[in-house]
């Protein structure tokens, strides 16, 4: 790649005639556009890699946090969201969690489920209590912490608007003061920030929902 730049072979003209059919070759190039902070042309490399099947969650993740820590996040989304592109329904159409209902086993990217491990909870996947589909998230307390993070995440990514913030939620014997509730914030700048009512005691399964505006 070095030795292309240095006689003046253009970007296309790479893709089309220098690039042998390795999948390393094409992660290599991917990496190299990294170095350079040529935002465009790793795109470009990027669906390149998607087409020809060479992409993983590994890569994929690599590209989103590129994007991320140069402020681009819209073009990280659609980077994730064409790599899953049918694994979520509505995704990131009319659905702006990825993975919402749990069904998917978490890839490691902001843009999935983030579930640290946190003293005082264990979280698991529940297939015998779900309200749809195969499995439901289960967090689990022990009562000997005080917690105010359950250490389950994820990020996403909001065009100016209005939205609504929904979630089906069932509980069982919580006996805590605050009760469980989910938390949205704003990464950066002025955005939402607010906390859902909490869920205390035992209840069946019910909808927590929240309209909210994004400047």
């Amino acid at each position: 790649f070095v030795e292309y730049e240095q006689r003046k072979i253009g970007f296309q003209e790479i893709l089309r005639e220098g690039m042998a059919p390795q999948r390393q070759v094409w992660i290599s190039y991917l990496r190299r556009q990294f170095m350079k902070q040529r935002i465009p042309e790793a795109l470009t490399v990027w669906k390149e890699i998607v087409s020809r099947g060479y992409a993983d969650n590994a890569l994929v993740n690599e590209l989103v946090e590129f994007l991320m820590q140069r402020k681009q996040p819209e073009p990280a989304v659609e980077a994730w969201a064409g790599y899953k592109a049918g694994k979520t329904k509505g995704y990131p159409g009319e659905e702006k969690v990825f993975n919402g209902d749990f069904e998917l086993e978490p890839a490691p990217s902001r843009f999935d489920w983030r579930i640290d491990r946190v003293a005082g909870v264990a979280v698991d996947f529940d297939r015998a209590t779900k309200h749809a589909g195969e499995r439901s998230l289960r967090l689990r307390f022990d009562g000997t912490q005080d917690l105010t993070d359950a250490g389950v995440h994820q990020s996403v990514w909001l065009k100016p608007g209005r939205y609504v913030f929904r979630a089906w939620v069932r509980a069982r014997e919580v006996s805590t003061d605050e009760g469980v509730s989910f938390n949205l914030t704003s990464e950066a700048g002025p955005g939402p920030n607010f906390t859902t009512d909490p869920q205390r005691g035992s209840t069946d399964w019910k909808l927590v929902e929240r309209a909210f505006a994004v400047q």
